[in-house]
C-alpha cells in the first residue's frame, strides 16, 4: 500500500529492483547483510536511474512515514523496519544526504 501511494504521489511508475528475499537469495548477494529487511518483506529498492527521480520519492515516501533511505547511484532502498534504528540514511556509493536533508525535501 505504502508504494502504491508514493507512486500515485510522484505521478510516474516505480521500477522494484528487489522486494522480498528468501535468506539463500540473500546471502548470495555480495553487499548483502544477514538481517537485510529484505529477508522479512519490509524493504524495496526502486530504480532511479541517474539518481532522477531520488528527492521526488524520498519526499513521497517521508509522508508515507518511511523514515530509513538507502542511496545508490542508479537506486533507492527504502524500508520500514522498526527492529532497526529510525530516521537515518546510508550510501552505497557516492554522496548521501542526512536525514534532516531530507526531510526538507517533502
Amino acid at each position: 500500500q505504502k508504494l502504491d501511494k508514493i507512486r500515485e504521489d510522484v505521478g510516474f511508475p516505480l521500477k522494484i529492483n528487489s522486494g522480498f528475499r528468501t535468506e539463500a537469495y540473500n546471502a548470495s548477494l555480495k553487499k548483502s547483510v544477514p538481517n537485510s529487511a529484505h529477508i522479512k518483506g519490509l524493504a524495496a529498492d526502486i530504480a532511479t536511474p541517474a539518481g532522477k527521480g531520488q528527492k521526488e520519492i524520498v519526499a513521497a515516501a517521508l509522508k508515507q512515514g518511511i523514515n530509513r533511505f538507502g542511496f545508490g547511484t542508479n537506486f533507492i532502498h527504502l524500508d520500514v523496519d522498526t527492529s532497526k534504528r529510525p530516521n537515518v540514511t546510508w550510501g552505497y556509493g557516492g554522496d548521501v544526504p542526512s536525514f534532516s536533508e531530507i526531510k526538507n525535501w517533502v
